[in-house]
C-alpha cells in the first residue's frame, strides 16, 4: 500500500531482524524506510538463551546482513551485565559489532528489577541487590561499568550513541534538516573520541584541543554548506 500510493515520507520503526528475509527488507527500503532500532542485547549464544531470547545469534547475523545490504540504518542496542555475562561473553558482543558494523551501538548496563522473570530465579544466578547495585555469580555492577568502557575503547566498526540527551531519534532529526550522514557521523564520532579519551585515562579532566578542534572544523563545515 505505501509502496503502490507513492508517499514521500521517510519511516523509522523498532525491527526483529531475526525475521527477515530479502523481500521483507527488499519492500521495506522501497516504502521508504531509512533505519531500524534493533534490540540485540548479546552476541552470546548463552546469554540470549539466558534472557530468553528465543533467537539464535546465527539469526541476527542472517538479518543484520540483509539490513546492510539494503543500506538501512542501524542501531543496535545492547545490556551488558545480564546474569552470567562474563568478559568472553562481552568478547562476543564486541565481535558482534565490529562484524555487523552497525550505523550506530550503545550499550547499557542491566537493571535488576524484582519483578522481572530472571529475578525470580536469584538463586541459580546467585543474584544480590536491585536496579543498578547488584552482583551476581559472574559479574557485579562496577564490572559491568568497566565493560561498558571497554566496548566503548574497543569498538572500531561502529559509532557509539549516547544513552541520553542524543539518540537515534536525534540522528533522524538532522537528517530530516539535510545534514549529510557523514557530516552526522563526524560529529557524533568526535563526541565519541573525547568520551573513549576520558575512559581510556580518568585523571584527564578534559580532552584533547585536538578533538574539540576537529570537532569544531566539522560543525563549521556545515554551516558554511548551508550558506
Amino acid at each position: 500500500m505505501m509502496i503502490a500510493k507513492k508517499y514521500a515520507f521517510k519511516w523509522h520503526s523498532y525491527f526483529r531482524c531475526q525475521f527477515a528475509d530479502e523481500e521483507m527488507v527488499s519492500l521495506m527500503k522501497e516504502s521508504g524506510c531509512e533505519g531500524v532500532f534493533l534490540g540485540i542485547e548479546s552476541g552470546s549464544q548463552e546469554i540470549l538463551n539466558n534472557m530468553n531470547k528465543r533467537v539464535t545469534v546465527e539469526e541476527f547475523y542472517r538479518g543484520h546482513k540483509l539490513l546492510n545490504d539494503y543500506e538501512i540504518l542501524t542501531f543496535d542496542s545492547f545490556i551488558t551485565g545480564f546474569p552470567g555475562e562474563t568478559r568472553e561473553t562481552v568478547d562476543a558482543t564486541i565481535k558482534f559489532i565490529e562484524e555487523m558494523q552497525p550505523t550506530f551501538y550503545r550499550s547499557q548496563m542491566w537493571y535488576c528489577e524484582a519483578i522481572t522473570p530472571i529475578y525470580q530465579e536469584r538463586e541459580k544466578y546467585g543474584i544480590v541487590g536491585s536496579n543498578f547495585e547488584w552482583t551476581h555469580n559472574t559479574m557485579s555492577a562496577t564490572e559491568a561499568m568497566d565493560e561498558i568502557d571497554r566496548i566503548i575503547c574497543t569498538v572500531k566498526n561502529s559509532i557509539w550513541l549516547p544513552q541520553y540527551n542524543f539518540d537515534m531519534d536525534s540522528v533522524y532529526h538532522l537528517i530530516h534538516r539535510d545534514m549529510p550522514m557523514d557530516q552526522i557521523k563526524n560529529i557524533v564520532n568526535t563526541f565519541a573520541d573525547g568520551i573513549r579519551e576520558k575512559v581510556a585515562d580518568k585523571s584527564k579532566k578534559e580532552v584533547r584541543r585536538f578533538i574539540l578542534w576537529r570537532g569544531f572544523c566539522f560543525l563549521m563545515d556545515l554551516v558554511r554548506g548551508r550558506q
